[in-house]
């Protein structure tokens, strides 16, 4: 339904829907998983935020690994994941993707 207009890559993304009185929006924010850990970087003007989880240990995704020092090589790792499946899916070629990039600064 909603997928006719977004990059092929949305398959790895997560669809947020945030509703605000009578205002419903969707927002769409890449998620990468490899070797059981996951990263999402959520990008919008003004905000930023970014979740590392490793899944073994935390299967219901409840400690944001991201701020951790011990964890920083993973989630360069990640990072890299989630770059090369931009450039891959040709994300910055499409509108929604130019969006979302347009806000990201890592």
């Amino acid at each position: 339904m909603f997928t006719r207009d977004f990059p092929e890559s949305l398959y790895h993304w997560r669809v947020i829907e945030i509703v605000h009185l009578v205002s419903f929006a969707i927002r769409i924010f890449p998620v990468v998983v490899s070797d059981n850990w996951k990263l999402i970087e959520y990008s919008l003007p003004n905000y930023r935020a970014t979740q590392l989880f490793d899944l073994d240990a935390d299967p219901r995704e409840t400690a944001n690994l991201a701020a951790c020092p011990t964890h920083c090589e993973k989630l360069a790792e990640m990072r890299a994941k989630l770059f090369d499946s931009r450039d891959r899916s040709g994300d910055l070629t499409h509108r929604h993707g130019k969006t979302y990039w347009s806000h990201w600064q890592g």
